[in-house]
Parts: C-alpha cells; structure tokens; sequence
C-alpha cells in the first residue's frame, strides 16, 4: 500500500504541474502516505514481537514459515460425535472422573474403620541348657512355639468414623456434580466451537468475494481517475477500501485456522500424537515404572 501511494503520490504532483489538480490533493496523499508508513513502522514492531513470543515458546527463531492450515481433518464428522467424544475424552472431564474414583475409594477407606480387625502372631523359641555331667558339657535343648490371635471389633469410638464416613459419601456427591458441570460446560465449549468453525467458513468466502470486489472498483477508478472522472479523494478512499478487505481476508483466515485447533481442543483431541508432530510425548507411566521398585535412595531416573 505505501508503494502504491507513493506512485499515486508521484502521478498527482505530475498533474498538479499541469494545472490539473491543486495542492489539496497533493496534501490528501500526502497524509495517507504518511498514515501508511506509521502503519508499517507499528505492524513492523508487532512483527519483532511475535518473532520474540515465537522462541520462547518454541525454542528457536522462526524460520521460512508456511501459512497455518485448518485441522478439519482430525475432527469428528457431526456435532454429535463431537460432543460424545468431548464428554469422554476430555482431559478436564477425565481429570473429574478420576476425582469420583478417588471419592469412592476414600469412603471405603472411611468405612474400614467400622469392620472387625483380625491379627494373628506366631513364635518359636528354642533353648539350649548347659548341664555338667562327669565333667562333660552336654546340652540339653528344649523348643516353645505359640500361635495367637487376636479379634478386635470396634463397638463406639466417640461418633467420629460415622462423621468421616458421611463426609466421604458427601463428598462423593460433591464430586459426581462436579463431573456433570464438566460435561455440560465441554458440550457447550464443542458447540461453540463448531459454531465458530462453520462460521469462519463463511466469512472466508465473503472475504474473499469483498477482495476480488474492491480490486475491480479500484481498477476501474483508477481509469476514470486518469480521465479526470474521479476525484483524489475518491481514488484514495477506494484505495483504502481495498486494503482494509485485504486486511479482513488475513484476520479472517486467522480465524478460521485457530477456531479449528479451538474445536479440536473442545472434544480432547489438541494432542501430538493426533496431530503427528515429530515430537516426543510424555508417558506417566514410564516414570512409574521407573520409580516403583525403588525402596530407598535420592537419585531420580535420570541420574541426577
């Protein structure tokens, strides 16, 4: 665009020499020239910006990038199978189930309290005596085993496992709400989602249309402004109208590449493994594995 104005600069000087336009007109190009270049020095230092924002979360300067592509293609096909599959395989709805689980294991653990405890001991002794005989040394041995067990059950210990075992069970009840919220705020985070989704599909079009548009009137003003048809301000204003569509068409695309990765995250599907990124992903497992078995000692897997 500032190119553009600055040769539309050069053809206004020229036909002001002439006698065909006045200063004014040269003074409107010369603001919106100037309005560009601020533009450009301000888009220039968003530009640094999310180059900086780019090696800190990747790791490394940016490179020769490629325009982001929509991830259509992992999505579920219907709205339906989006919202099953969020109500099961998001993470914040697993991370709930697990929080029952636990809930319900915890009452067990409450209730344990309550039920008879048996214990069983068992013992060996042997001794050895040293009895004198004709001036010989001979030992005489003798051997005790015993067996006990012991049945212990509680009758009344002051109320306070009843308490712990109706707090257990209540928040049992706690937990399973909790998980209900979760699905019901993932099926409204998918319908979202794929509302803005096939949103975007449209605005792309429209966009695009709004270029192709803009692009034509802008040509055929330019030729009537060559003519001496058009006035400067209106060659300006068309030129204007063109960029912010252009402008419209990228943020529009923007949108359309990130509500997809936003669907995507919507059913629990924002994974690398799904994605097929050459990258390593962390297994919980193998770490436990690794740490199981070890009874004693500081040092962690890795040998630190």
């Amino acid at each position: 665009m500032r190119t553009l104005l600055g040769e539309q600069l050069n053809l206004v000087r020229n036909r002001q020499a002439s006698g065909d336009l006045t200063t004014a007109d040269v003074a409107q190009v010369e603001a919106r020239l100037a309005a560009a270049r601020t533009a450009v020095l301000a888009a220039q230092a968003t530009y640094n910006s999310s180059r900086a924002t780019f090696a800190r979360v990747i790791g490394s300067e940016p490179g020769k990038l490629t325009p982001g592509q929509p991830v259509d293609r992992f999505a579920p096909a219907t709205l339906e199978a989006a919202i099953a599959l969020a109500r099961t395989q998001h993470p914040a709805v697993l991370a709930a189930m697990y929080g029952v689980d636990i809930a319900l294991l915890q009452t067990k653990i409450a209730e344990g309290a309550l039920y008879p405890m048996v214990t069983l001991e068992g013992s060996v002794k042997r001794r050895w005596d040293v009895m004198p005989d004709q001036n010989l040394m001979f030992p005489a041995t003798s051997t005790d085993a015993s067996i006990i067990s012991r049945v212990v059950i509680p009758l009344y210990q002051g109320g306070s496992e009843y308490a712990k075992i109706r707090q257990s069970k209540e928040m049992t009840g706690q937990k399973r709400l909790s998980l209900e919220a979760v699905r019901k705020l993932s099926r409204a985070t998918v319908v979202q989602a794929w509302s803005a989704v096939a949103a975007t599909r449209a605005q792309v079009d429209s966009a695009q249309a709004q270029v192709k548009a803009a692009e034509f009137a802008l040509e055929s003003v330019r030729r009537e402004f060559g003519a001496g048809q058009r006035s400067t301000l209106e060659l300006l204003t068309v030129q204007q109208e063109l960029l912010n569509a252009r402008i419209a068409l990228v943020m529009t695309q923007r949108e359309r590449v990130t509500s997809s990765y936003a669907l995507l995250a919507a059913v629990g599907q924002l994974a690398p493994g799904v994605l097929g990124l050459p990258t390593e992903s962390y297994d919980p497992s193998v770490h436990y594995h690794q740490v199981r078995d070890s009874w004693f000692g500081v040092r962690t897997p890795d040998g630190r």
